[in-house]
């Protein structure tokens, strides 16, 4: 999935461990299979270079996948939008002067272009632009599968990483009760860390800037509002943490571009932790939100 993978567990011998290992990466190859945006073969990526847009058949799993995403776009009050790369694309290629003249390509994407069929398993796009893509997404979900198979396994302490931005703490760390782990504040002078402890639980960090080379934060243009179709103005990031992996990774993309005057009302819908660093502009100044039920 374009990232390191770590896997981590105490107490469990070689033989067994390998089992579980292989398990693991064959369920995560079939998973990126499935959801890669990129990747020629996979089912998303044959929908995105469809030929037609109505009534193409898919397998049941995406179906089941495309379901959850439309439930959490209307939980979120269209917050969380899987169709926003040709949006993304087109802000980052194309030139002030065509971005004024053509605002109506804007329109093209949304959750209400995408439709399924219940009955007969297939899904209509409503134009030739829209695209699906699980970015915000399909590490949750195969964090979710990573637990299910550990689990079957009977193994209880673990923790997974995904590139240190998705996160699963399985029961305890051998010299602890549970799994502690840091979310970097880069808003102060002295970059220090958010102590969470995770006991079955997960941890989805999500943000709209980069760390440059010489220490400096780079904004993003890949992050924007489905609902207005603008970037996020001030560099931000969020952490949620979650019993569901799947819940926590949706949750942060949601939160991170939801206006700071409907963040505490829609947030209030989840039963989730959620840690937040802003940074408005070039003041320096850090809000901090920390364990609401």
């Amino acid at each position: 999935m374009g990232t390191r993978f770590v896997f981590l567990v105490p107490h469990i011998d070689f033989e067994k461990g390998d089992r579980v290992f292989n398990h693991i990466k064959k369920e995560v190859e079939r998973i990126e299979l499935l959801l890669s945006y990129f990747k020629s073969d996979s089912e998303v990526y044959k929908l995105n270079h469809r030929i037609k847009n109505n009534n193409l058949p898919i397998s049941d799993e995406l179906f089941n996948i495309i379901e959850i995403c439309n439930k959490y776009n209307i939980l979120t009050e269209g917050m969380f939008d899987i169709t926003l790369r040709p949006v993304i694309e087109y802000l980052q290629s194309a030139t002030d002067e065509r971005k004024l003249n053509e605002n109506s390509f804007l329109e093209t994407c949304g959750m209400d272009k995408v439709k399924l069929s219940k009955q007969e398993r297939t899904i209509t796009f409503q134009n030739d632009f829209v695209k699906i893509d699980f970015g915000g997404f399909g590490k949750g979900y195969a964090l979710g599968k990573i637990m299910e198979i550990l689990y079957n396994y009977y193994v209880t302490d673990a923790f997974i990483s995904f590139g240190e931005s998705s996160v699963l703490g399985l029961g305890n760390h051998p010299n602890g009760n549970s799994w502690s782990v840091g979310i970097r504040k880069y808003n102060c002078i002295c970059p220090s860390n958010i102590k969470i402890e995770l006991n079955n639980e997960s941890l989805s960090t999500s943000s709209n800037f980069t760390l440059s080379d010489n220490g400096s934060l780079r904004k993003r243009i890949s992050v924007l509002s489905p609902v207005t179709k603008c970037t996020v103005t001030s560099l931000k990031s969020i952490s949620v943490k979650s019993k569901s992996p799947l819940e926590a990774e949706i949750l942060s993309t949601a939160f991170l571009v939801t206006e700071q005057d409907h963040f505490t009302k829609l947030s209030g819908k989840f039963n989730v932790n959620y840690y937040i660093e802003t940074f408005f502009n070039s003041a320096r100044e850090l809000n901090i939100y920390s364990e609401i039920n």
